[in-house]
Formats: structure tokens, sequence, C-alpha cells
């Protein structure tokens, strides 16, 4: 409608911005009329000084022609685009803005068979996650552990209906060691703060290599003696 660069690029830039409700659309509509007119008007003077400037007498012409156009198109600019920015305005509120918020963590976990409620832990809420997603039936998570360590390494380890999972990072990559509950063959308790276990790839049923894992409890005393308690009477071997 207009040869106006800077207006063309100014009212593109107006347009990508959405409204996000019917006040920011009325707003985002007026701004557009009021920029429209005002340029229009600047535009009769700007124009033919511009074009005299960047061509002489025959830039003059030019620039009297598109101010003279400019003064009609950009006023109606301005009004197509309150009409289009009020009209997203609208839709946008009755789709209850277009703005949707992410979560800042994930849903949080719950535990035993009934779904109990504990204070968050992120790392409980990802590993509930990933078990509702593979849709394993008749399992949830019991409890979990970040007092563990697999071969002097850190590790979360969580334990379900059916399995005991480690999961721990070894020279940057993320390693995870699951545990069928029934492949369990033998406990063992070599110190105070160790917990041994063999067990086959598989099931008691469909066994397969037999593998062994020694889980360390990173406190001592009395609170390792307790969680290694903990985890004996859950793994119910």
């Amino acid at each position: 409608m207009t040869a106006d660069k800077d207006f063309i690029k100014e009212r593109g830039l107006r347009k990508r911005k959405k409204a996000k409700n019917l006040l920011e659309g009325f707003g985002q509509g007026a701004v557009s009329l009021f920029t429209g007119v005002t340029d229009g008007v600047i535009g009769v003077v700007s124009q033919p000084v511009k074009g005299a400037m960047e061509d002489g007498f025959g830039g003059l012409f030019k620039g009297i022609a598109k101010g003279l156009t400019g003064l009609v198109t950009k006023p109606v600019s301005g009004v197509l685009d309150t009409i289009s920015k009020a009209a997203e305005g609208i839709q946008n509120t009755t789709r209850g803005g277009t703005e949707h918020f992410q979560r800042v963590r994930p849903p949080r976990a719950f535990y035993g068979p009934h779904w109990a409620i504990r204070a968050f832990s992120a790392d409980d809420a990802i590993f509930h996650q990933s078990i509702r997603a593979s849709k394993t039936p008749n399992d949830f998570l019991e409890t979990s552990f970040a007092n563990i360590r697999i071969r002097s390494i850190e590790a979360y380890t969580a334990v379900t209906a059916t399995a005991l999972t480690v999961t721990w990072r070894e020279r940057d990559k993320l390693q995870m060691e699951t545990v069928d509950l029934r492949s369990i063959s033998k406990v063992a308790r070599p110190q105070l703060n160790q917990l041994h276990l063999e067990y086959y790839r598989g099931s008691r049923e469909r066994r397969g290599e037999k593998k062994s894992l020694l889980l360390e409890v990173t406190e001592e005393g009395g609170r390792a003696k307790d969680t290694i308690e903990e985890l004996v009477s859950i793994i119910q071997f």
C-alpha cells in the first residue's frame, strides 16, 4: 500500500507481536492507528525533502507523490491493523491466551500401591514418570535412596514393586542397572554399610546370565545399618 520501507518494516514488527487478550489487542491496534496517521502527515513534508536531497528536482516530485500517497495509505493501514489486532485479542481471550506456561518442575512422585505423598524429590519425580511411561502393570515406586554408591560413585537407587534400579554417571555416561526382584538368588552384607546382591538376568523362571551388584551406603554407623535393613526388607528375599 505504501512504498515507505521504514514504515513497512515497523508495521511488520508490530504485526508479529501477538495480542494475548482483548486489552492488548486494542492497545496494539491504537498504536498502529496512531503511527499510521502521524507517519502519513509527517511524510507529506519529509518525503519531498528526502527525495530532493537524494535525487534533486526529480526526487522532489517523487517525494511529493510518495508523501501524498502515504497520507492516504498509512492511516488506512493503521485502521486495518487496529481491526486485525482487536480481533486477534478477542480470539485469544476466548482461548485463554496464546501463551503456554511450562512446568518449573516435573509432576511429583507418588509412593506405594495407594500413591502416598512425600516431600518432593526431582529424581523421584523423573523416575515415577518413567514407570508411568513404561505402562508396566501393577508396578509403582516404593522408595528411593540418594545415599548409596556403586563402585565408589554416588548413585540414585529406586525400588519399585518389581525391581531395583541403580543409576549413576561414570566417565560422563549415564549408567543404569535394573534388577528384577524375583531374580535375586543371594543377599549378603560384607560390611555394616554394604549390601551384596547376586541375581540372574531375567527372572527366576527364565534365568539368564548370573550377575552381582555391590551397594555401599555413604553414611556410617546406625544410619547405614537402617538403610541396609530397609533395603533388605523391601527386596523381601
